[in-house]
């Protein structure tokens, strides 16, 4: 089965990269979007940042989203920054993150990366461990981080099955057109599934691990698509706002396909690793 990684088409692998952490300056590029969302009301989701990259020619463009967890680090997708070998297809220095804007062409700033860290245990084929890290070069100190969880005790409370998350990004807004991509940030409402449901013989038929989560609609016509890889999948906190992080856009089946929604990398099992390596790096 093909899944469709929610990174902009156009995010050009840099060659040649070990697997492991990779240290250096700052840089960035690509993406894809919310299918039948809505704009995002202006400073709804303050710590959501997009992420470019360089495309050789030493112009950034948008790829995938992230989210600001810390002054100085940025949660992602693994598969923003790894290539289909397990690469590392992004350095420091073909990255820069912006922050504190909505609209990619005006507003916010670029902040140069120091690293960037992918989980060691992501794998390309299957998807799982899609979760990595980047370290920016000097503080985000303006905006307040997300909180994450990171327990499956935490999970049950704000993100048990028919929970109702938000999804935001700059990712493609028609699957059936390559330039759909948006310039301000849309978002959409997507209810927790259960992976049981998700991994039945009409849906992901058994390929989603217990480090995934299903959020979308088995009628289709709403999901997250490309350019929104890496992004924040949303829930209420327990002062009932949503600003609490449960997992990352990964990939699905196409966008908004019917029996295939929206899988995102799960932060009840993998936000532990966020922490211990925020804390070692």
């Amino acid at each position: 089965m093909a899944f469709l990684r929610r990174m902009a088409a156009g995010a050009l692998a840099l060659a040649g990269l070990a697997l492991g952490v990779v240290t250096a300056s700052a840089g960035a590029k690509d993406p894809q979007e919310i299918i039948n969302g809505s704009l995002a009301p202006k400073g709804a989701w303050p710590f959501v940042v997009a992420i470019e990259f360089d495309d050789g020619s030493g112009e950034f463009s948008q790829a995938c989203g992230g989210s600001l967890i810390n002054r100085y680090w940025v949660l992602t997708a693994a598969h923003c920054v790894i290539d289909d070998n397990g690469d590392y297809s992004q350095t420091p220095d073909s990255t820069l993150v912006l922050v504190g804007t909505q609209t990619l062409s005006s507003g916010g700033r670029e902040v140069a990366v120091r690293k960037i860290i992918a989980h060691p245990l992501y794998d390309p084929e299957t998807s799982d461990y899609d979760i990595a890290l980047i370290k920016l070069a000097s503080p985000v100190d303006n905006i307040k981080p997300v909180a994450y969880i990171q327990s499956t005790t935490a999970e049950a409370t704000y993100a048990k099955v028919g929970t109702k998350a938000y999804v935001m990004g700059w990712g493609d807004t028609d699957p059936s057109d390559q330039d759909a991509y948006p310039d301000k940030m849309r978002q959409l409402i997507v209810p927790v599934l259960s992976r049981a449901l998700c991994n039945g013989a009409n849906s992901y038929n058994g390929d989603l691990t217990v480090r995934m989560m299903c959020a979308g609609y088995m009628g289709g016509g709403k999901d997250s698509c490309q350019g929104d890889s890496g992004g924040p999948l949303i829930v209420k906190n327990a002062q009932g706002k949503y600003a609490l992080q449960v997992g990352v856009v990964s990939f699905g089946i196409g966008c908004a396909t019917k029996n295939y929604p929206g899988i995102y990398s799960r932060l009840a099992l993998l936000g532990a690793w966020v922490t211990n390596t925020r804390a070692r790096n």
